[in-house]
């Protein structure tokens, strides 16, 4: 839906899409759209963007889905189709207004990451995951004459259960929140740095899949360049695969003495069982800043005897460029400190957070960048 609240005391609605025509691929519509301006003209075009939506034939079982892998751009003003990218036998546009991937095959529920890469005003490219555990990469060159047949869609990285040679619940990795995008350079050059992490949000309290956070460094920064061969999950190891990714789960666990040679990027393995990203992540500063949720908590034993079983989350705090930790966050007894919950009424534990001041432990990541937070 599209409503006119320029005057607030009589709202106009503009227009409404559904799951026909133009837009036969919508599917339920969890994807926030994304405001911005295209150009494919003489003059910018302001629109939104959002993701297809999710198939609930999902939640039943991995496979290909009918409705929801898709990606849109529509006209904000009226509402008409600029463009979309959806699933085809082959790979290609088709219109000025259509572009086709073969390998669309998957639902994208997520929120798109919207960059403007050379500060013109003018959105360029968006990065999205899908629900099958693909990042894609959307380029959407500028022009003052309609280019529109030159927009493309790209897998940037294959990171899921249909991407890898050993198809198993463990690799169901699925995406269902927005990327965060930064613009950085390390000593291989400049790229485009993709985070992103995994986890099944219409199904939190499983415990069968192995969750990953990554980092995607896309290093070809200018936009319309010719789509290369993604990150593969296949062998989902750097050693074994040029295009792969450095696992720093155990050889960064301490920042000082970390010398993860992370060309392509990194992953962080999500330890716990079930643990899952189910929020986007913010960088700063060259810090990177997320939370997992845990499906049983590490401290159901302080839980009051009445309360479900809610599970607990965890607040990540590392670095940009090799995924080490940035803070310690032990008391002097080397312990995790935590966020409780305070339960009104019951003399419960602050919800204050201090850290405590202890010195780093080199084989504990959870311990240096991790917090336990009942919930």
């Amino acid at each position: 839906y599209a409503i006119d609240v320029t005057d607030p005391d009589q709202p106009q609605l503009l227009w409404t899409l559904d799951n026909s025509g133009d837009f036969a691929e919508l599917g339920l519509s969890f994807s926030t759209p994304t405001t911005g301006v295209v150009q494919y003209g003489k003059t910018p075009t302001p629109v939104i963007m959002f993701g297809g939506g999710y198939d609930p034939d999902k939640d039943a079982a991995h496979g290909d889905d009918d409705e929801g892998n898709a990606i849109f751009i529509v006209a904000a003003l009226t509402g008409e189709l600029v463009w979309k990218a959806t699933h085809g036998s082959s790979t290609g546009a088709v219109s000025s207004a259509v572009f086709k991937h073969q390998g669309m095959i998957d639902s994208i529920p997520s929120d798109l990451a919207a960059l403007d890469t050379n500060a013109d005003g003018i959105t360029d490219r968006l990065y999205v995951g899908d629900s099958g555990g693909t990042v894609w990469r959307v380029d959407l060159p500028a022009r003052t004459t309609d280019n529109r047949a030159a927009w493309f869609v790209s897998e940037l990285a294959n990171l899921g259960r249909a991407d890898t040679h050993t198809d198993k619940p463990a690799h169901d990795r699925r995406f269902f929140h927005r990327p965060d995008v930064v613009m950085s350079a390390d000593e291989y050059g400049a790229f485009d740095g993709v985070l992103i992490g995994s986890g099944n949000r219409a199904s939190p309290r499983a415990t069968a899949v192995e969750n990953y956070f990554f980092l995607l460094k896309d290093r070809h920064t200018t936009t319309g360049e010719v789509a290369v061969r993604p990150y593969n999950a296949a062998t989902f190891d750097s050693t074994q695969n040029a295009a792969g990714l450095t696992d720093v789960t155990d050889i960064c666990d301490n920042a000082s003495v970390c010398a993860a040679a992370a060309a392509n990027g990194w992953k962080l393995a999500l330890l716990e069982p079930g643990e899952k990203v189910l929020a986007a992540a913010v960088t700063k500063l060259g810090k990177v800043y997320f939370t997992s949720y845990l499906p049983e908590s590490p401290h159901s034993e302080t839980m009051p005897s009445c309360a479900p079983a809610t599970g607990a989350g965890r607040l990540y705090a590392v670095r940009l460029d090799n995924g080490a930790p940035v803070a310690n966050a032990d008391n002097a007894a080397g312990e995790q400190a935590q966020l409780r919950q305070w339960y009104p009424g019951t003399g419960g534990a602050d919800r204050r957070f201090t850290p405590g001041t202890g010195s780093a432990v080199a084989d504990n990541r959870t311990k240096q960048s991790a917090q336990d937070l009942l919930v």
